[in-house]
């Protein structure tokens, strides 16, 4: 048991030991909640389809922290009206080796047919993933907890496409990002 639990750990460090950012690189990239959902609601009514994409982009301010700005735009659509959101945000991450902890703040606004132009805020927190492709090239899955900030008006609105009010969401994102300036001796 000694060896296997020795072994474990020898190959987790090894593991974690790479895949230092440095400070200077850029980071550009999409990302999605997997794409398209649909489903038929059971109290009856037409079905939903929703899809989701985003895009962020960010500067490493010091090694393995980054700073950056988000824009995603998210659709929700039935046989007659449909309803979009669109998000606005800053966020920062650290990298912990390949797993990073990330936070932000977004501002959302939502317009068509379950809202009249309704906006509010929310607070993501992520936890991700980064698997290197390439030097530069990262596939990022991320477990993704957003908190409503105005749960005065009964939290968000039709947040990530839903009809109904939430004060907070779980969700996991895929993404793909470039990091653009990464020296060759960083992996």
């Amino acid at each position: 048991m000694k060896k296997v639990v020795c072994s474990f750990v020898v190959v987790f460090a090894a593991w974690t030991a790479s895949a230092q950012i440095e400070k200077g690189t850029w980071l550009v990239g999409a990302n999605s909640n997997l794409g398209y959902n649909s489903y038929t609601p059971t109290s009856g009514g037409s079905n939903q389809s929703y899809f989701n994409i985003g895009v962020r982009s960010g500067y490493f301010a010091g090694e393995n922290f980054l700073v950056g700005a988000n824009l995603e735009y998210l659709n929700a659509s039935s046989s007659g009206p449909s309803s979009s959101v669109t998000t606005i945000g800053l966020f920062t991450r650290y990298y912990f080796s390949k797993v990073f902890l990330g936070a932000g703040y977004n501002s959302l606004s939502q317009s068509g047919f379950y809202s009249n132009g309704t906006s509010w805020g929310s607070i993501p927190i992520e936890l991700g993933f980064v698997g290197f492709i390439t030097r530069n090239i990262a596939v990022e899955p991320a477990f993704v907890y957003t908190i409503a900030t105005d749960t005065d008006k009964g939290g968000m609105p039709g947040y990530a496409g839903l009809p109904f009010p939430a004060k907070s969401g779980f969700g996991i994102r895929i993404g793909f990002s470039l990091y653009l300036g990464r020296p060759a001796a960083s992996e």
